[in-house]
């Protein structure tokens, strides 16, 4: 049997193999943040069809701090019902599921947060909302660290196997280790050693309240690189030895920012097994800094070249390819696929915020 679908450890946990099923938003989520029931057809869909680990779509750890309508939460607790029900769901399918906690920032629209002004480090328009940002308060940062700590809790209450720490594509975290949307001049800006200090914060709280053995992943930015004065990878790599440092246990590596030059987005245009993995040079790099698991995302297609990463690498993440086909590793497993049928059209994030997760060619069909 092929590396794929060996199994790998983050801390304590088993995952069955080495095909992450990464952080997508959605759209399927209820107005008061559960799980619709498209949604729960969907993991176990993902679970079944031999993704080892689903992690979910952003969970907003404030109502503030929703990126968009119909995103799930996870800051109250009557919601852990629902949760938990998504984890027994996943579960009795034969694979496990991270909790993904996220704060958006200024990366929202004012209609996600019932009109309000969205928060971030620094004022101004944002680049992909065009919404204006209001500058938070210390005392607001403060408050914020404890809704990260109270999600974690939930999560960990709710039977989630993991969760994982959203600090990429201009989120909350994301935008204040990015000198291009942080200017504070106080202790959380300015160097690189301030701007990093809110991720660590959040970091060092989140592994304090849910113990040593539960296992804590982050997505992070290897570079922002769509924007000028954005993060290099050269601060990126010293955020992540120092939080790898502070109790994290797995590092999932991608980049780019919303809003900025498509061709260096998070989700970039794979034409080509050339074009797969476009995010895999910064990881093995992450690799030889840490003692930790590393998953590498951002385009992987086909089977081929998923498996030349795995060589390199301990997981491979997938997010567009799922959209298009959520049986794919089931395919692979099998030996009845090469490549994965998407296009990287990225017509999915057009129809997604209507329809809910949607894959263009699927729905061309239907219709």
């Amino acid at each position: 049997m092929s590396k794929m679908f060996s199994p790998w450890h983050i801390n304590k946990l088993i995952v069955p193999n080495r095909l992450v099923r990464s952080a997508t938003w959605e759209g399927l989520a209820e107005e008061d943040g559960r799980a619709s029931e498209q949604l729960h057809e969907l993991y176990q869909t993902l679970a079944a069809n031999k993704v080892g680990m689903i992690v979910t779509g952003l969970l907003a750890v404030s109502k503030r701090g929703k990126a968009a309508v119909r995103q799930m939460r996870i800051d109250d607790d009557r919601l852990l019902p629902y949760l938990a029900r998504l984890v027994q769901e996943v579960h009795g399918k034969g694979a496990v599921i991270a909790a993904q906690l996220a704060h958006a920032g200024g990366q929202t629209m004012n209609k996600a947060i019932d009109g309000l002004a969205p928060l971030a480090p620094s004022a101004g328009v944002n680049l992909a909302s065009k919404a204006q940002m209001e500058e938070l308060s210390l005392a607001q940062i403060e408050e914020i660290i404890a809704d990260f700590v109270s999600a974690a809790l939930r999560a960990q209450k709710a039977g989630f196997d993991a969760v994982q720490l959203h600090m990429a594509h201009a989120y909350l975290i994301s935008q204040f280790l990015s000198p291009f949307t942080n200017q504070r001049t106080d202790r959380y800006g300015g160097s690189a050693e301030n701007r990093r200090r809110f991720a660590l914060e959040v970091t060092a709280a989140v592994r304090r309240a849910l113990g040593p053995d539960y296992p804590l992943l982050i997505k992070i930015n290897a570079l922002d690189e769509a924007v000028a004065n954005g993060l290099n990878f050269e601060e990126s790599l010293m955020a992540i030895k120092e939080l790898v440092k502070l109790g994290v246990d797995a590092v999932e590596i991608s980049g780019g920012i919303g809003g900025g030059d498509p061709e260096h987005s998070p989700s970039r245009k794979v034409k080509s097994a050339e074009d797969e993995g476009y995010f895999l040079q910064y990881a093995l790099e992450v690799k030889k800094a840490v003692n930790v698991p590393v998953i590498s995302v951002g385009g992987w297609r086909s089977l081929a070249e998923v498996e030349k990463a795995l060589s390199q690498v301990d997981a491979v993440a997938l997010s567009r390819a799922l959209i298009c086909q959520p049986n794919l590793p089931q395919l692979w497993y099998r030996g009845e696929s090469l490549r994965a049928q998407c296009t990287s059209c990225n017509r999915c994030f057009i129809l997604t915020p209507k329809n809910g997760l949607t894959c263009a060619l699927t729905y061309k069909k239907e219709k």
